[in-house]
């Protein structure tokens, strides 16, 4: 039988997303500025600006683990 996730593996698996959202983010914009006709150069940066906004979008959607957690519950799970 599976138990309740951990506040480890709530906060690993929290990581995990903000990363991916962050890359969705930039690859969703180099594809963009490769369509558009951009050089190799201008599809890095777009790349490297959409992952550093798609991290800071993660950041804002998602701030912390532990803002997850009931303060009444003294277990390491969320009822």
């Amino acid at each position: 039988m599976v138990g309740p996730i951990t506040t480890d593996e709530r906060a690993t698996q929290l990581r995990r997303l903000k990363i991916g959202i962050a890359v969705l983010v930039g690859v969703s914009m180099a594809i963009v500025a490769f369509r558009g006709g951009g050089s190799l150069a201008v599809v890095g940066g777009a790349f490297a600006l959409g992952t550093a906004l798609g991290a800071a979008l993660a950041w804002y959607i998602f701030p912390d683990a532990d803002a997850y957690r009931d303060p009444n519950d003294e277990g390491s799970y969320r009822r």
